[in-house]
């Protein structure tokens, strides 16, 4: 039917046999890329793996270690503590260990900030156990004065911040 050439027949096949070489040399070049990458990024995961292991490990032998050792006690820092505990205790004997007035107003007292308890903000009622510091004259409610002691470890009047013990210790009033 059709008149063909034998040249051109095998000319086509030549491009044929070229063609299907190339795709399958891509294909190859592609699958080993492929493979290459799969497993540089299995390495890459193991070798995360290992590191955080590693750290991990470090992490626990040192909390270990810290859990083991007392920490380092800084010495100034330790007296600072200890005078500031003990100037408390000696506040809080003086307000607890002093005799306490009744409280009575004063000449003029009326409204005024004057008739309140410093530490509360609450009106001083006559007959109530006041405590009077004598180093600033600051008049509180026995309670709030013991209460603001213990709780802050402060041994200075609330309103002023005047030392209690300090004072007492001055005027040789302290036990």
């Amino acid at each position: 039917m059709y008149d063909v050439d034998r040249t051109v027949l095998l000319a086509l096949g030549a491009g044929l046999v070229i063609a299907a070489s190339c795709i399958a040399a891509v294909y190859y070049c592609c699958s080993v890329t492929i493979r290459k990458l799969r497993e540089r990024r299995a390495a890459a995961a193991d070798l995360q793996r290992a590191l955080l292991s590693v750290a991990v490990q470090h992490f626990n032998a040192r909390q270990h270690r810290m859990q083991q050792q007392p920490a380092p006690a800084d010495p100034a820092a330790e007296a600072w503590v200890r005078a500031r505990a003990e100037r408390a205790e000696t506040a809080l004997r003086i307000v607890n260990g002093a005799s306490f007035p009744r409280w009575q107003p004063g000449p003029g007292a009326g409204d005024g900030d004057e008739d309140c308890c410093p530490a509360c903000r609450e009106k001083m009622e006559r007959g109530q156990a006041c405590c009077v510091l004598p180093a600033c004259g600051h008049e509180f409610h026995r309670d709030c004065m013991a209460g603001w002691i213990k709780t802050s470890l402060n041994a200075t009047c609330p309103a002023c911040r005047t030392p209690i013990a300090d004072h007492r210790r001055k005027h040789g009033l302290a036990s």
